[in-house]
């Protein structure tokens, strides 16, 4: 399928008089790679992503100082931490998207007329990226890592007790209030393939949209406001996904954590919109942390919801 698509697009761009150049051959996208949030109190944070989530924390050689902490989920996702919230700001700094060839991405992208970087940087973890906005602002890091993994160099503390609630990020969630220009950059330009839509049980208006990464089963989550929510009132629409094979283990997992006792919250399991069983967690600054079996309760796929876009 991928020799068919790309020889139609040869053929395309033959006939427009386009010269087949790199530039007009989107890299892959392999998955999503890290969520960064900012956090008033990163040792706070430290016990939630480590001690209750259980994620070995890899303190990079690039930022001893303490002002960015990397929670690893596995070789190729994590969740870093970076000091100085204030308190009206938004959590979410950005989300990562892992690629095979970053300074394709970067030509792809300004062949398109987006804006880009002069050229690929290395980031804190001695990984090639970029970063750019998307319709909304919103700041996506393509970054490329090693071939083994985005293992990072640097000192590794293990959680307090043996324990990790899950090996995967199965998606990241970002808000968006311009569906129409929001779609033409992520399945348009990024080739994202839309697979659900769903709405909240008592809306008028479509709320979310899933979209798989082309080359992936990892996925965003389109999260749609009609009005941009205030920026400390993100935390639960900007979030991560956590995959759990069996959502009542993972909950009697968390109980018997001796870190449960430092989280005030109820731990509750519901099924969503979706008819996946999760429960949600909160950081202490209130992003969250969704846990989610990745199957339905009746392994029939959920029938997408045909309400209107929010109006804006």
């Amino acid at each position: 399928m991928r020799l068919v698509l790309m020889t139609t697009l040869t053929l395309m761009l033959s006939l427009a008089g386009l010269p087949v150049t790199p530039e007009n051959e989107r890299p892959r996208l392999l998955g999503v790679a890290r969520i960064t949030v900012r956090a008033t109190d990163p040792d706070r944070s430290a016990i939630f992503y480590r001690d209750l989530l259980g994620f070995a924390e890899i303190t990079p050689r690039s930022a001893q100082n303490g002002s960015s902490r990397l929670f690893r989920i596995n070789d190729r996702q994590s969740v870093e931490v970076v000091a100085g919230l204030q308190p009206t700001q938004d959590r979410l700094v950005s989300v990562s998207l892992q690629t095979d060839r970053v300074e394709l991405m970067r030509r792809y992208l300004g062949g398109r007329g987006w804006k880009v970087p002069a050229s690929p940087v290395s980031n804190r973890y001695a990984q090639r990226s970029i970063t750019v906005a998307d319709p909304e602002g919103r700041l996506l890091e393509f970054v490329e890592l090693p071939i083994d993994g985005s293992k990072v160099a640097g000192k590794r503390i293990a959680p307090k007790d043996s324990f990790q609630i899950s090996q995967r990020m199965m998606h990241a969630g970002i808000i968006v209030t311009g569906v129409p220009s929001a779609l033409d950059f992520y399945t348009g330009l990024l080739g994202l393939r839309e697979f659900w839509r769903g709405s909240g049980r008592d809306s008028q208006y479509l709320s979310w949209i899933n979209m798989r990464l082309p080359e992936s089963e990892d996925y965003l989550e389109l999260m749609l406001y009609g009005e941009e929510p205030a920026g400390d009132r993100r935390g639960s629409a900007h979030h991560l996904c956590l995959e759990v094979a069996d959502i009542d283990a993972a909950r009697a997992r968390l109980e018997a954590n001796p870190a449960r006792a430092g989280y005030t919250r109820p731990i509750e399991i519901r099924v969503g919109v979706n008819r996946r069983r999760q429960l949600n967690l909160f950081d202490p600054d209130g992003t969250r942390s969704e846990l989610m079996e990745p199957r339905t309760i009746d392994g029939v796929p959920p029938v997408s919801s045909t309400l209107p876009y929010p109006p804006r």
